[in-house]
Formats: structure tokens, C-alpha cells, sequence
């Protein structure tokens, strides 16, 4: 299996130097983007894929007002989840004409030793093509995003909003494990590799002369195969940042055995 490097040159925006700045990472090495293919057009009637799917109710709950709510909930450890970007990443969101991040979760104190990582790892780099894995440049430059909420949390909610992340507080006794895997599974509804292989996605790919294979994304580990990357999702940082509270809060009241009651 040979790898194969598609690329040009093009300047790091300020912003991402800024981000990057921010959380302690030092300035990113400069990348080579891939190139830019001209627009055919500026909206297209595709229903992207998004996390928590098409069924998740967005409306704020009065769950966390409930007297079963404050009977069962005592506060335990916190889980940030944040929304993850970088150069290649926002290049293949403007050749696909979609917008895309990384959604994820890690600890309190964990968002810079895991941009860290992402980085080092190159995190989504690869695509599948004609039986060879290709590298893109730009995939070493992860920075956690800003998220901008519209709805925001609900009254009492344990989700609270940081500049780059969300905070949830779980319930006491309650794992970041079994927190990640009521997660994972509404954030994987939104996952674009999932998403190309519709007949939506080929569709939308076809018009705009592109590959589907490239929303499906790899990563080399050192000493390790090469491993699809599963949480690169379809994310606006407004209406997915909503998306990522109501999960949030969903997940929390899974945890207790309760279910979300709509706001009047």
C-alpha cells in the first residue's frame, strides 16, 4: 500500500493562528492546502447531514425543573465537548459546499493536550482512492472552534457554554465512558462518511464534480494501521452547537432513567 500527497500552497489564516494561540499550541506549521475548484453554485437544496439526526427535538425541557430531576441528580464529574477544526478540514468543507467539524468529547482539563494530539496524528489526513490511501495536507492544524448557540441550554441545565467547548456536568457515579457512548451515538447520525455512501451525497457530489470517497476520512497511527475517522460530522458552530446541548442533555437524563419534557 503506497500513500500519495495531493496539495498547494496557501497562507495559514489569521484566525486559525489566533485559535491555535489560544489554548496554548503555538503557532501551526504552515500547510499546503488543497486547491480550490470553482463554485458552481452557492446553495444547493441538500439536506446535509447533521448530528443527533432529523428527529432531535430542540426545544429547551423543563426536565431539570422536575422534582424527579433534583431527586436523582447529584452533580459529578464534568466532560467538555467541543467542536474541532483545521485548514484541510474547512477545504473540504468549501469544495463539498458543507459545512463540517471534528464533535467530540475529552476531559475538563484535556481540550489542549487533545488538540495536541490531533495535530501530531493528523487527524482525518487520508482518503481512499483508486486502491490507495491519498494524503491531504492541512489536517495538522486542529484547533478546538468557537461555538455560537441560538437556543442556548435549558433553564437549570447541567450544560453550561465555554468560548470553546460545553460543559456537562454528569451525574455522580457516572463513567465518561457510559457518558461517550450515549454521545457517540447521536453525534455518529451526522457522520459524513456515513452520508457519502446515500444516494443524497452522490448526488450532491456528482454535481459538483467530486468524489464522495473524499468525505470519508482516515488516519495513519505510528505503528498502527490506518483507521477511519468516524467523528467528522456535518456541524454548523451555531445550529450544531445547539445540537451537541440537547444531546448533552438528553444523554444526562438517559442517565437517570428520565425523559425530556418539552418546555410550554
Amino acid at each position: 500500500m503506497n500513500d500519495k500527497t495531493s496539495g498547494g500552497a496557501a497562507t495559514l489564516p489569521r484566525s486559525w493562528k489566533t485559535a491555535a494561540a489560544a489554548v496554548g499550541l503555538g503557532e501551526p506549521r504552515q500547510p499546503r492546502l488543497p486547491a480550490k475548484q470553482k463554485r458552481k453554485s452557492r446553495l444547493l437544496p441538500t439536506q446535509w447531514p447533521k448530528v443527533g439526526g432529523g428527529d432531535l427535538e430542540l426545544a429547551h425541557t423543563e426536565a431539570f425543573r422536575s422534582p424527579q430531576f433534583r431527586d436523582l441528580f447529584r452533580p459529578g464529574e464534568i466532560r467538555l465537548l467541543y467542536a474541532g477544526g483545521c485548514p484541510g478540514l474547512g477545504a473540504l468543507s468549501h469544495r463539498v459546499h458543507l459545512p463540517a467539524y471534528k464533535a467530540s468529547t475529552c476531559s475538563e482539563d484535556g481540550l489542549a493536550r487533545r488538540a495536541f494530539e490531533l495535530r501530531r496524528d493528523e487527524v482525518g489526513a487520508y482518503f481512499f482512492q483508486n486502491g490507495d490511501y491519498v494524503r491531504e495536507d492541512g489536517w495538522d492544524g486542529w484547533f478546538p472552534s468557537h461555538l455560537y448557540p441560538v437556543r442556548g441550554p435549558s433553564s437549570e441545565s447541567p450544560v453550561s457554554i465555554r468560548e470553546r467547548a460545553l460543559i456537562v456536568r454528569m451525574p455522580d457515579g457516572c463513567s465518561a465512558e457510559r457518558f461517550d457512548e450515549i454521545f457517540d451515538r447521536e453525534v455518529r447520525k451526522g457522520g459524513l462518511d456515513l452520508w457519502a455512501m446515500t444516494p443524497e451525497a452522490r448526488n450532491h457530489c456528482a454535481f459538483l464534480g467530486i468524489d464522495p470517497a473524499l468525505l470519508q476520512r482516515f488516519t495513519r497511527y505510528p505503528n498502527w494501521a490506518v483507521m477511519p475517522t468516524h467523528e467528522i460530522v456535518g456541524f454548523s458552530i451555531y445550529s450544531g452547537a445547539d445540537r451537541l446541548i440537547r444531546i448533552a442533555e438528553n444523554a444526562v437524563l438517559e442517565l437517570l432513567g428520565m425523559e425530556p419534557t418539552p418546555a410550554e
